[in-house]
């Protein structure tokens, strides 16, 4: 990572915090058509099949669980 990029990380989490962070980084991600990597495409043809991919929040993660009230 360039020394901006590493600025900009500790920016963005000193002010908003890491979940803020790597949900935004997420969605990038997301955006991303088609991914980058073989196993990333591996594992979303796996997550199609098996009928996981629209119920996750991120292709190769696991669901994020928000607290009731949040």
């Amino acid at each position: 990572m360039s020394a901006a990029g590493k600025e900009g990380y500790s920016v963005t989490v000193s002010r908003y915090g890491k979940e803020f962070l790597h949900d935004r980084m997420a969605d990038r991600r997301r955006e991303q058509d088609p991914p980058r990597s073989l196993t990333e495409r591996k594992l979303i043809t796996l997550l199609d099949e098996l009928g996981e991919r629209k119920n996750r929040t991120e292709y190769g993660g696991r669901g994020r669980h928000v607290p009731a009230g949040a």
